[in-house]
């Protein structure tokens, strides 16, 4: 693992529950984190505020989600790759319309992702369950 040894402060201590924790009470590793996003507003929240305590806690955090976020990522503490698959663009009738486009936007995004990751150098890859090019991207980079 390439990342480099650092500490974070905790609000509180995990063990006990109790506050007064110090930063030399957690030392952990500071990754480069991936957060792979679909353009669905009840997913591209909560993927934010993952990727903004990820930030909060010292790692570099790299969002691919669309461009209109960018401004709200960075806030947040975090870099944006825009994206978004063209094959979800559009609304679709139901769940195996979705699923389909869901493996079109996989074979679609996959080549830029791929490189997008190595380039980043990234060492762990969270993505939403509607987001599976992230899952495979992961797969692949042994990550």
């Amino acid at each position: 693992m390439r990342a480099a040894e650092a500490t974070i402060l905790l609000p509180f201590d995990l063990a006990t529950g109790a506050t007064g924790a110090t930063e030399a009470d957690y030392p952990c590793a500071v990754a480069t984190i991936a957060v792979v996003n679909i353009a669905l507003r009840g997913h591209l929240g909560p993927g934010l505020r993952l990727a903004a305590t990820l930030a909060g806690l010292g790692h570099r955090v790299i969002v691919w989600a669309p461009e209109d976020r960018r401004g709200q990522a960075q806030s947040l503490g975090c870099e944006l790759v825009a994206h978004r698959p063209s094959s979800l663009r559009t609304p679709w009738r139901d769940v195996s319309e979705l699923a389909v486009r869901q493996a079109r936007a996989t074979t679609e995004c996959l080549p830029d992702l791929l490189d997008g990751l190595l380039a980043e150098g990234v060492d762990v890859v969270v993505h939403d369950v509607q987001a599976p090019w992230g899952r495979v991207a992961a797969d692949y980079l042994g990550l």
